[in-house]
């Protein structure tokens, strides 16, 4: 929910990272616009649920 832990900031101007830095490496679940991801971030392994997705595998989605 909105309401858990944030396990990783996809934008992180200090770091030079943004969305597109997340690299998935598995996909465990989803359920309505929720998803389960795998990861890591600037090489942190980060595991959690993910909202406003993109399925556009190119760019991000506005």
């Amino acid at each position: 929910s909105a309401d858990a832990d944030v396990v990783a900031r996809l934008l992180n101007e200090e770091e030079g990272a943004g969305p597109d830095s997340f690299r998935v490496s598995r996909l465990h679940a989803c359920t309505g616009d929720w998803v389960e991801v795998e990861g890591d971030l600037m090489g942190a392994f980060a595991r959690g649920w993910a909202t406003r997705t993109c399925s556009n595998q190119v760019t991000t989605c506005p």
